[in-house]
C-alpha cells in the first residue's frame, strides 16, 4: 500500500485505523467542517503518537525512534504534516473530501483555517476541542498564532482506537 511505503507500515496502520474508527460513525448525519487541527489532536488523543516527523525527505515513526523530539517542531508544523499523510490516505482509498479554509465546527478555533468536510464523530470531535480550548493560551480567533507553542497531546483511555482489519472497506488498501 502507498501509505505504507511513504510513511511506514507502522504510522499506516494507525492513520487507517484511527480514520476508519471516526469516519464510519453512524452518529453523524451530515458532514461538518472539522479543522485539521482538531483531526491532529484526536488522531493525538487516540494514539498518544505525535503522527509523521519529516526528517530530511524521510518521514520517521516515533514509535520506532522514540529519541525523535517531535515537539521541537510547531504545532502548525506538525499539523502541517499530519495533513499530508491524510490527503496520502485519501488519494490511495480514492475518497473525495471536500477542503475549505473556513471556521470548522467546535469552539476552540473560531478564525478561518484549513478545514475539511467530513462525517465525524461528534464525541471525539468535542473532547478534541477540549483539549485544544484547555491548551491554548491565547483565543484562536485571529489566524492560527494561537496554536503555534501547543505541546504534544498524550493518549486519552477513552479516545483509544485499536489496530484494525477495516481496511479491507478502503478501495486500494484490498
Amino acid at each position: 500500500m502507498q501509505l505504507a511505503l511513504e510513511y511506514g507500515a507502522g504510522m499506516a496502520d494507525r492513520i487507517v485505523s484511527w480514520w476508519w474508527e471516526r469516519a464510519r460513525t453512524n452518529e453523524v448525519k451530515e458532514a461538518q467542517w472539522v479543522t485539521f487541527a482538531h483531526l491532529y489532536v484526536d488522531y493525538q488523543l487516540s494514539w498518544g503518537c505525535p503522527g509523521p516527523i519529516q526528517s530530511g525527505k524521510k518521514w520517521l515513526d516515533f514509535f520506532t525512534r522514540p529519541y525523535l523530539e517531535p515537539e521541537r517542531n510547531s504545532f502548525l508544523l506538525r499539523v502541517r504534516w499530519f495533513k499530508r499523510a491524510l490527503k496520502f490516505l485519501w488519494n490511495a482509498t480514492g475518497q473525495t473530501i471536500g477542503l475549505a479554509i473556513c471556521r470548522g465546527s467546535g469552539n476552540a478555533i473560531s478564525s478561518f483555517v484549513a478545514t475539511a468536510s467530513i462525517h465525524w464523530d461528534n464525541a471525539c470531535l468535542m473532547q478534541a476541542d477540549r483539549w485544544l480550548l484547555e491548551n491554548c493560551k491565547t483565543p484562536c480567533n485571529r489566524g492560527s498564532s494561537a496554536l503555534k507553542g501547543l505541546p504534544l497531546a498524550g493518549r486519552l483511555q477513552g479516545m483509544a482506537v485499536s489496530p484494525c482489519a477495516p481496511q479491507r472497506g478502503f478501495a486500494g488498501l484490498d
